[in-house]
């Protein structure tokens, strides 16, 4: 390898085809201009045309097998080393310069002899041509294949962060890609849509109203997703337009639902006319709301080992699992077992299969048949209203603050030191605000008046 000054002063790099890349590059010799007149420019860009060269025959030979994701990086490549950029061919024809620059270098390889016979010679050229004029196949990139590509187009970003610093990095963008897969299927990447990005945000709308999730951690989810699409799309010509551009929520999109009145709650909960339509599972899970002040989403998700009747203090333990997260760290708790909420876990100990990981399509069924039947009062009121209530509750009867934070699952703002408040301590509150259901079907409570 050495560079050569040729007519004009340019420096130009020379080099042999390998013997190892002769079946892939049938020149004998590579000749590659520098573009300067400078000697220590030309040995500085050497280095680089050399390293590029060394990627381009390996990336041909990746080229000639049967992956053709494989040959489409090997079309870019080889794009790149002609000094051209690879461009669709349908995104190609609208620049007639290119067209025109691209077909001149083509010729000047010998790509269109006019002889047949010659032609069978050049067959070589065939990638060539595809990468020059955008014609490589796109591979047929899907969302969960997505990442480990996106991982080797961003290595330099964390080649400086550690194991775990990687790993940190690395889960919230695996949790944005493993949400919109819930969501849209496991499409293409090259397929996604803006209607797929606009179904994303209105889902992200959805947990935030319903289910305490703020703005910005939709934003980020949002964010992390734009940022794996869009370097795929830019790297890989596929021809998207920005599907997650301009989709963050604002902070107004960010509602507190208002709590039901006592008296229309306990009416719309006891009063079986009032719920007669709606399927007994969405039934049971609005009653054990009502004395639990669960999430939709953590009822939901109960299996049948958090639901502990055997006890002497029957109670629900909300947990992490392999395949479902909490909403935060203070999330995972125990709550106690009382009145109405008691009688309908024990109608299901096995939890609710119908609406396992379907929390979303149990807030809409229910808030559709609530809205309905008129049983919301206002349009800000819906199922998760009633955690609200039962937070009001809480309050109502002068429950301390820790107390409240344990059976919420929310974060106590102060130091937290000893255990905490124990089941038998939750316990002795909660049956302060009870209802029980007797079998003639009335409810009684010691004090009535806070449900």
């Amino acid at each position: 390898m050495h560079l050569v000054k040729r007519e004009g002063g340019i420096w130009h790099y020379w080099r042999r085809v390998p013997k190892r890349f002769a079946d892939v590059d049938s020149r004998v010799f590579v000749k590659i201009s520098l573009e300067t007149r400078e000697l220590a420019k030309a040995e500085r860009a050497k280095v680089v045309v050399e390293q590029e060269l060394e990627i381009f025959w390996h990336s041909l030979k990746r080229g000639g097998g049967d992956n053709a994701r494989e040959r489409y990086f090997a079309a870019l490549e080889r794009a790149r080393l002609e000094g051209f950029e690879y461009r669709p061919a349908a995104e190609l024809v609208q620049d007639v310069q290119s067209v025109i620059a691209r077909l001149e270098r083509l010729e000047a390889m010998g790509a269109f002899p006019a002889d047949e016979k010659v032609a069978e010679l050049v067959e070589d050229l065939k990638p060539a041509r595809d990468a020059l004029m955008g014609m490589a196949a796109v591979p047929e990139l899907t969302l969960s294949t997505a990442l480990d590509q996106f991982y080797t187009y961003t290595k330099d970003t964390v080649r400086k962060k550690s194991t775990d610093q990687v790993r940190r990095w690395k889960a919230p963008r695996l949790k944005a890609i493993n949400n919109l897969i819930a969501l849209i299927g496991d499409k293409p990447v090259s397929q996604i849509t803006r209607q797929d990005a606009l179904q994303l945000k209105s889902w992200w709308v959805e947990r935030v109203v319903e289910e305490e999730y703020t703005p910005n951690s939709a934003n980020k989810d949002i964010g992390h997703l734009a940022q794996v699409i869009d370097t795929l799309n830019d790297l890989m010509k596929l021809g998207l337009d920005r599907p997650f551009a301009k989709l963050r929520l604002s902070e107004a999109e960010q509602k507190t639902r208002p709590a039901f009145e006592i008296d229309r709650l306990r009416a719309m909960v006891l009063d079986p006319r009032k719920l007669e339509g709606l399927n007994e599972e969405a039934v049971l899970i609005i009653q054990a709301m009502v004395e639990t002040g669960m999430r939709p989403i953590e009822i939901c998700n109960l299996d049948p080992s958090d639901i502990v009747l055997k006890h002497n203090v029957p109670h629900v333990k909300i947990r992490p699992s392999n395949t479902r997260e909490l909403k935060t760290a203070y999330s995972k708790r125990d709550i106690p077992l009382v009145g109405i909420s008691l009688t309908a876990l024990q109608a299901a100990p096995n939890g609710f299969p119908r609406y396992r990981d379907r929390s979303s399509q149990l807030s809409a069924n229910i808030n559709k048949f609530l809205r309905g039947h008129d049983l919301l009062p206002t349009e800000d009121h819906s199922l998760y209203s009633i955690r609200h209530t039962f937070q009001d509750r809480l309050t109502a009867v002068d429950m301390p603050d820790r107390v409240q934070t344990e059976l919420m699952g929310h974060k106590f703002n102060r130091p937290k030191y000893g255990s905490g408040p124990t089941l038998e301590h939750k316990l002795e509150w909660l049956e302060r605000i009870a209802i029980t259901i007797d079998r003639t079907g009335n409810s009684s409570s010691d004090q009535p008046l806070l449900l």
